[in-house]
């Protein structure tokens, strides 16, 4: 996503089945919404600015780059095999929500 661009997450899912996704813009993660990392290959997200999200699937085996800091608010869902390298994966918990560590 370029500069200036905009992004929403609506409950449900959205999918990164490429090798790369660089976020300049916003993107905003609304509840119950799901961001997935997939597939074979190395991936790497790239964001320009720190970025919180719902649920977080990243089940591709060859390992993920973050570039930027990501806020979890719900599930960080990671397959045993698979590990997250880069900037802080940073755990929100508040009344209205906990973020947490699952496996997939």
């Amino acid at each position: 996503m370029e500069t200036g661009g905009t992004t929403v997450l609506d409950a449900g899912g959205t999918y990164l089945n490429g090798t790369s996704a660089t976020i300049d813009g916003t993107l905003t993660a609304n509840d119950n919404s799901t961001f997935a990392i997939a597939g074979s290959g190395a991936k790497t997200l790239s964001l320009a600015s720190t970025t919180s999200f719902w649920d977080t699937t990243a089940d591709a085996p060859d390992g993920k780059t973050v570039t930027g800091t990501i806020h979890m608010r719900g599930t960080c869902c990671s397959t045993v095999a698979t590990s997250i390298t880069g900037n802080p994966v940073v755990m929100r918990s508040t009344p209205a929500y906990t973020g947490r560590l699952g496996t997939c």
